[in-house]
């Protein structure tokens, strides 16, 4: 004979038990999800440092350099009876974004190794980010194709490696151009 009140008894008794079995799969399954959640943000933390890494290997600090940036302020075309004068930017760029950078000097020589002309007599501080150009006139050919500057700088600190590069412009609404990028001769650390 069929009783309610037993039947209704093993079914609250067999739902509560379902219920428990859910709420446990449901929390075991969070608590999976969670540890899979950190272990993949772990991983992402890793891959952005590695990134990070990777992308400060190319930056290098210093607390000086003497930089070697040659230029040209004539150039032969041809059969050597027709020559090009260009006018020269030399411009440094602090590329720290924290840190002054101080010019000590700026010389400029020519093809025989005479120097023409010091630029900066007394230290010329860079604020971060910041930049100078010194310019040579297309009629002052002095350098010649052997011509080059000479700089120095110094920081109190470690600060990232400045651009220093050299600029040529020829003359005429279709004349040549080209960059000379600086090579360090001297490095402080």
């Amino acid at each position: 004979m069929f009783n309610r009140a037993v039947f209704s008894r093993y079914l609250l008794i067999f739902l509560l038990s379902c219920s428990l079995i859910l709420t446990v799969v449901i929390i075991a399954r969070v608590h999976n999800f969670s540890d899979n959640l950190t272990a993949f943000e772990s991983k992402q933390v890793s891959k952005l440092e590695a990134i990070r890494l990777e992308a400060m290997k190319d930056i290098q600090f210093r607390m000086g350099q003497e930089v070697y940036v040659p230029v040209y302020s004539s150039l032969k075309l041809d059969n050597e009876s027709y020559e090009i004068d260009f006018s020269i930017t030399l411009s440094i760029r602090n590329t720290d974004t924290n840190h002054p950078l101080i010019v000590r000097s700026i010389d400029y020589y020519n093809s025989e190794g005479e120097k023409f002309k010091r630029f900066v007599s007394k230290r010329l501080t860079l604020p971060p980010m910041g930049t100078t150009d010194i310019v040579i006139n297309r009629s002052d050919n002095f350098g010649k194709s052997g011509g080059n500057f000479y700089v120095v700088w110094t920081s109190d600190t470690l600060i990232s490696e400045p651009i220093v590069q050299a600029i040529m412009l020829g003359p005429g609404p279709n004349g040549y151009s080209f960059l000379s990028e600086g090579r360090v001769v001297k490095s402080k650390k």
